[in-house]
């Protein structure tokens, strides 16, 4: 063991006293892409990001398979984010705004939603639909022109009815996003 050892401590001394020999450059050719992006992709323009600003990715749970779970989740962490709050002095211009918005719809058979607003956040809740037109308002909720982040999806209520759930924030404010 001992002659192992001092075997070992000769070879590294060897290495450590040797003069360091210039790394010649292998000629490497590849004949096909490694990775082809589609044309509309600027990949010189794609953002780098490190290690340590990459968010971890959350485990696939067990529900992520299940919309409506995901749906209930989506909506319980909302409420939570939108509950923490508080009204300001730019809470009534964002409700305004987007009761303007609600108003491109056009959509004369939907209801006025419950609307209800802090900070520069909305939610709205566009209740007892049928499924056509839940399904109708929730395509139409795209081409209203809001400006900022908005998420929108349809929940089931009581005896069959459908409700659209509306989150809204005025451009600039950051809104989270539904874990999945």
């Amino acid at each position: 063991m001992v002659k192992r050892l001092e075997k070992v401590e000769k070879q590294a001394a060897e290495v450590t006293d040797r003069e360091p020999v210039a790394a010649l450059p292998i000629p490497v050719q590849i004949s096909q892409p490694i990775l082809q992006l589609p044309p509309e992709i600027n990949a010189s323009a794609a953002p780098v990001a490190s290690a340590e600003t990459q968010p971890i990715p959350d485990p696939p749970s067990e529900d992520a398979a299940d919309p409506d779970a995901f749906k209930a989740r989506a909506s319980a962490e909302l409420d939570e984010f939108f509950d923490h709050l508080a009204k300001t002095s730019t809470t009534r211009t964002v409700q305004s705004d987007l009761q303007e918005a609600f108003g491109k719809l056009q959509l004369p058979q939907a209801p006025i939603p419950a609307l209800d607003c802090r900070g520069s956040v909305c939610r709205a809740e566009f209740s007892k639909m049928d499924d056509a037109l839940a399904h109708e308002l929730l395509m139409k909720m795209t081409k209203i022109g809001w400006g900022g982040p908005m998420t929108a999806f349809i929940t089931d209520g009581p005896q069959g009815a459908k409700s659209v759930r509306v989150f809204a924030a005025s451009s600039g404010t950051p809104m989270p996003l539904p874990h999945g």
